[in-house]
């Protein structure tokens, strides 16, 4: 929920600061969890770690405003993939840190990676100016849509609730039936007030402008097959073999078998400009859609060998290398300079729902599908088929999005300096 928020602020007050502000809340939030001498404490922890999620739009943001257009796709895509490089390299490095050191020690390393990029960004990147557009409509006083942020927020909170808790408190429970009864309401009253907003913290016609509904839908579906995949991986390898499957892997090697999907994260982000002039981003999101459900559909078929979790593993890294930094590519497309960080957001914040569907589905599937206490094989192998097919008929949404920018828009992205934008 902040991410949205951190984004709009950095394109008011300078992206700089708010890099710096999100990083030292993640580094902020890291710390207390250290610390954290109960639960309560812990989760205070978590909600601070969650501004994390406002660096990608923020980092993209500065990568288009700072890249030449037509270096920019090859590092937006970039940029985006390293998300997942990221991910996997933290469950890799989870595992020894826990096992070897502390479990305490998986709140350290956060916290001195977020200082130490911190003073990184504060060194390397100049003295930000605001976008002209942004410096002439902050002159009405009116800030943050603060009102937007609240009904976003409340909206998100209750769908990702009752996504959650719903096979815990039973789907036809009357807490279950309000969120969701709630959910659409808020959310339009939230599209109403950011319509009559001058200001919005979201402008609502970015978010299906040129096909860039068709992106973000595509993006829930996205965040649900990679998050049924991280839901399903670990549990699965840790399964006792005295039950006749799995492979009572420890922490460790369970973060091992992550290292295919960044290494292939890494190479195909790396290689996403060339890949994107070669084929486009639509292709890429459509390829990356199929791929990731296909991965899911493998593991489904082949998990009874550690190479068959590897050849998974690296199937998803190929998909998220794709699709990533094509949605990101796509959405930035069609945005105007000043609402980057604002429309790469959204995408996130439809990611994160997409995630939570997911993991929810898969969570579900395996309690449904539960012996004697214990998930059963036929319950990972339905829950990996289901999301698996939806995800690889997501791909469809993408042949809703034009091939063409629209008139009177540039293909990829303004002419830049390669500077911070200068004050009006």
């Amino acid at each position: 929920m902040a991410t949205p928020i951190l984004g709009r602020l950095g394109e008011r007050v300078g992206k700089d600061r708010a890099l710096i502000a999100t990083l030292g809340l993640l580094a902020a939030g890291s710390v207390l969890g250290a610390l954290a001498p109960s639960l309560a404490l812990l989760i205070v922890a978590r909600v601070l770690q969650g501004a994390a999620g406002a660096i990608l739009p923020l980092a993209l943001g500065v990568v288009r405003d700072t890249t030449p257009a037509a270096r920019a796709p090859g590092a937006i895509g970039l940029m985006a993939t390293l998300v997942g490089v990221g991910g996997g390299t933290g469950l890799v490095l989870s595992g020894p840190l826990a096992e070897g050191i502390a479990v305490r020690w998986v709140f350290w390393m956060p916290a001195i990676v977020a200082a130490v990029t911190a003073v990184i960004v504060r060194l390397a990147l100049p003295r930000w100016r605001i976008h002209p557009a942004m410096r002439a409509g902050s002159d009405n006083g009116r800030g943050v849509d603060w009102r937007g942020a609240v009904l976003l927020s409340a909206t998100s909170a209750g769908l990702l609730l009752a996504i959650s808790e719903g096979h815990a408190w039973g789907w036809t429970s009357p807490a279950v039936l309000g969120l969701l009864i709630a959910t659409p309401v808020l959310a339009t009253l939230w599209v109403a007030v950011e319509r009559r907003t001058p200001q919005p913290l979201i402008d609502v016609g970015l978010l299906h402008r040129h096909g860039a509904g068709a992106v973000h839908a595509a993006t829930v579906f996205l965040g649900a097959g990679m998050f049924c995949r991280f839901a399903l991986l670990p549990p699965f390898v840790h399964t006792p073999e005295r039950l006749g499957f799995g492979f009572g892997a420890d922490i460790t090697t369970t973060g091992l078998l992550m290292v295919p999907t960044s290494v292939f994260v890494l190479a195909v982000g790396a290689a996403g400009g060339r890949i994107e002039r070669r084929i486009g981003a639509r292709a890429m999101l459509a390829g990356g859609l199929v791929l990731l459900g296909g991965s899911l559909l493998l593991f489904a078929w082949l998990h009874t060998r550690w190479w068959h979790i590897a050849l998974s593993s690296a199937t998803t890294g190929v998909a998220l290398g794709l699709a990533f930094g094509a949605a990101a590519n796509l959405v930035i497309a069609v945005a105007p300079p000043d609402r980057t960080a604002t429309v790469t957001a959204m995408n996130a914040v439809v990611r994160s729902i997409g995630g939570a569907m997911g993991a929810q589905v898969s969570a579900a599937v395996l309690v449904a599908t539960a012996t004697a206490g214990h998930a059963s094989e036929r319950g990972y192998v339905i829950a990996s088929a289901v999301v698996g097919a939806v995800v690889v008929a997501a791909a469809a949404l993408v042949r809703l999005v034009p091939r063409q920018p629209p008139k009177g828009m540039p293909d990829r992205m303004p002419p830049s300096t390669g500077k911070p934008l200068p004050v009006a």
